[in-house]
């Protein structure tokens, strides 16, 4: 509980920080922060791909050298992953509009 308490604040921490970092100049001179949740969220999504992918290698390990037979149909995993997708965009779009103490 306390891990993903932690991992929680340092995830809103270092999102916060990527819409305040400054990237440039729009035409009148006023600095542009980065705004881009979609972007943010896709790559949050490639991080959580990436611990399926070590989940796999580590099922091939420990079944020496074959996966374990899940009876898992895919398509009711779709369902919490578009719900995460729909949140973590929300969430990501909300953190542009409001101070990271607030959320």
């Amino acid at each position: 509980m306390a891990s993903m308490l932690c991992v929680g604040t340092l995830m809103l921490t270092v999102m916060k920080m990527q819409d305040d970092v400054v990237v440039g100049k729009d035409k009148d001179g006023k600095p542009m922060s980065f705004n881009h949740p979609y972007l943010q969220c896709c790559l949050m999504f490639v991080g959580e791909f990436l611990c399926l992918i070590i989940f796999a290698f580590k099922s091939v390990i420990t079944n020496n050298g074959g996966f374990s037979k899940q009876n898992i149909n895919p398509l009711w995993m779709a369902i919490p992953c578009s719900f995460d997708l729909f949140g973590s965009s929300l969430l990501l779009l909300a953190m542009t509009m409001c101070a990271a103490s607030v959320y």
